[in-house]
């Protein structure tokens, strides 16, 4: 039993379940970012590359998952949501935190990739208020801009 019908407290097994995902994820997305790191220096690629591909989908596996399972469970809000404030929390307190450690290199070059990164945002934030959802064509859309920023980052 998963709590009464009225909303009443999550039973055991819910948060055992909730706490073995929650494993699985976080080791799912430590795998592929060590064993796709290793590949893809065994094979050259630079330091930036590796970082803007493969740690970035391997840091952003799990916020995929969860919001992938709430947006199948109709829980739109909480899937953007998540999204929206791990962007936040990574642009505002990761990078702050890290810029005062240490201050950033000129990143020169990879002006074109933010540059990118930002027309992404401003397209995802203009499909949510015009239309009021990122359906399958509006996905296809940003996957296809993550592919050319990729593919750009790439020859870079």
């Amino acid at each position: 039993d998963d709590g009464d019908a009225a909303g009443g407290p999550p039973s055991l097994k819910t948060w055992a379940l909730m706490a073995l995902g929650l494993v699985m994820i976080l080791i799912g997305g430590r795998l592929l970012v060590d064993g796709a790191t290793s590949m893809a220096l065994a094979l050259g690629m630079s330091p930036w590359l590796i970082s803007v591909t493969i740690v970035a989908a391997g840091t952003s596996a799990p916020e995929l998952v969860t919001s992938v399972a709430a947006a199948r469970a109709g829980l739109a809000g909480m899937a953007i949501g998540g999204l929206i404030g791990s962007d936040i929390f990574n642009t505002l307190l990761v990078l702050g935190v890290a810029g005062s450690v240490q201050p950033f290199i000129d990143v020169g070059g990879f002006r074109s990739s933010v540059a990118a990164m930002a027309g992404t945002v401003a397209l995802t934030v203009f499909l949510l208020a015009w239309r009021g959802k990122i359906g399958r064509a509006e996905g296809v859309v940003l996957l296809l801009m993550a592919a050319a920023r990729w593919g750009l980052d790439a020859f870079l």
